[in-house]
């Protein structure tokens, strides 16, 4: 090992000295594609390790840009931001598959050096300690996380010789292609619980109504309130605690960020939830509602819920089912409106029609899909489990391979010391050889100054030698 912790022949470097680091085109009015128009690659269509080549949209370029925006088969791209900070750096190659493609200018092009490896590049940058750098340069005073090429110029990676970065990606393929085949397995059972849960809701509907249950509005057997609306320019009212959509699962609340409204006193009684109530969303997913169990302060709930209170000879756990019913086999999407926020209004929450059988059947029922319930979760924990593990391992896999432990070195490679020290030296003398030289100054010598005591000296001229005169005399 060297003094760096890594094995002999290995090399640490800043990603500015083994790839060349770009920006991409912004979106403007004056690039709306009209005679020279190029695919035109976005955020949007750029994951973790892949790309989503589907919608792809069109760019008017001029001259000269083509070549220098164009992508180029191994190009690395990094997304520029994100709101979450786990998501930062998020990044995938560029394989060449559409010709002549150019990126939006929040997407940062990482272009490797012969030095380094593409494929290895794209490996490296999932290690975790790459990931702990980025979010660490990513962060801003003002709490937004984004990156920049010269922020990503200066993050520190290891480097192996070339012929070693080969070998690692191949041993390193192997081992991440058994986990994707895992994750992959993984994800199919999480698809058939969804769906099978889903079946079961179903038949659970069927059953109410073939027990003489009859589709009732929700209206005619429940009691529904908006919340309080939040206004951020007053602040009267006594600081309550109130729940928000973020804060509604299903089935479940997630209390982790909860936020104070300002309620006048002779308002909180009414904007206030009691254990019992069956909160649903009114936007986000219109439709997803838990039963609140209470807890020790008041709690009030904003506009984008809906309060559920039951009435007469019906459970409020019967109308929550059958709420999850029609959501998740899509019987209330004609009640939904809008396009890109959808909203579930509360004229239309009263239109839902449920199944109401007798409050036996419906005890009845709940019992059967409790007990199903108890085996979808008893998967779904296992599910959730192996995914985990799976993740950790990918990160242990990457970080023992980025630190020298997943292959043998081999003393007959070049080292990257050498090679990095060559590209160093090279950008120096061509930093240099760019420099503008400075012209040099003539020395212009002085006229002697007359003494002021009188006049000068006179000058003694010493005579030139005969051929000397013969070559200054014009022929």
């Amino acid at each position: 090992m060297s003094g760096t912790g890594l094995p002999a022949g290995w090399a640490v470097a800043e990603i500015g000295e083994v790839a060349e680091v770009s920006g991409g085109i912004q979106k403007q009015p004056k690039r709306r594609p009209v005679r020279h128009s190029y695919p035109f690659l976005r955020v949007a269509n750029v994951g973790r390790g892949s790309l989503d080549l589907e919608e792809l949209h069109e760019i008017e370029l001029f001259d000269g840009e083509l070549e220098r925006y164009r992508l180029a088969k191994g190009d690395l791209l990094v997304v520029e931001g994100n709101g979450s900070p786990d998501q930062i750096g998020r990044a995938a190659t560029w394989r060449g598959a559409i010709p002549n493609t150019v990126h939006q200018n929040h997407l940062i092009r990482v272009r490797p050096m012969k030095i380094l490896s593409a494929r290895f590049l794209e490996l490296l940058w999932n290690a975790p300690d790459v990931a702990r750098q980025l979010k660490e340069v990513a962060q801003s005073t003002s709490g937004l996380y984004t990156l920049t090429t010269s922020k990503i110029k200066r993050v520190r990676v290891p480097l192996p010789p070339l012929a070693e970065q080969h070998r690692i990606v191949e041993v390193l393929e192997g081992h991440l292609s058994h986990l994707d085949h895992a994750q992959s397995s993984v994800s199919h059972a999480q698809q058939w619980i969804f769906s099978g849960r889903r079946s079961m809701l179903a038949e659970v509907r069927g059953r109410a109504l073939r027990s003489g249950g009859r589709p009732l509005p929700l209206g005619s057997v429940a009691e529904t309130s908006l919340g309080k609306m939040l206004d951020a320019q007053k602040n009267i009212g006594i600081q309550t605690p109130y729940l928000r959509n973020i804060n509604v699962r299903w089935g479940s609340f997630d209390l982790s960020d909860i936020s104070n409204v300002p309620i006048p006193p002779e308002n909180l009684r009414r904007y206030t939830v009691s254990p019992g109530d069956l909160l649903v969303c009114e936007g986000g997913e219109p439709g997803r509602c838990a039963i609140w169990p209470g807890s020790k302060q008041s709690m009030a709930y904003q506009k984008a819920l809906h309060r559920v209170r039951a009435k007469g000879a019906v459970s409020l756990r019967w109308i929550a089912l059958m709420l999850e019913e029609s959501v998740r086999n899509h019987r209330i999407s004609h009640l939904i409106t809008g396009t890109t926020i959808k909203h579930l209004p509360q004229e239309k929450l009263r239109r839902i029609e449920i199944p109401i059988p007798s409050r036996r059947v419906q005890e009845q029922l709940l019992d059967v899909m409790s007990s199903h319930d108890q085996y979808f979760l008893r998967l779904e924990d296992a599910t959730v489990k192996a995914s985990q593990q799976a993740t950790h391992l990918r990160q242990a896999i990457i970080h023992q391979a980025m630190a020298g432990q997943l292959v043998p070195q081999d003393p007959t490679d070049e080292p990257a010391v050498v090679l990095l020290d060559r590209i160093r030296a090279e950008r120096a003398a061509a930093q240099a050889a760019a420099k503008p030289k400075r012209a040099a100054r003539r020395t212009v010598p002085k006229q002697a100054t007359p003494s002021p005591a009188g006049p000068p000296p006179p000058t003694t001229t010493t005579p030139l030698p005969a051929t000397a005169v013969q070559q200054e005399l014009p022929l």
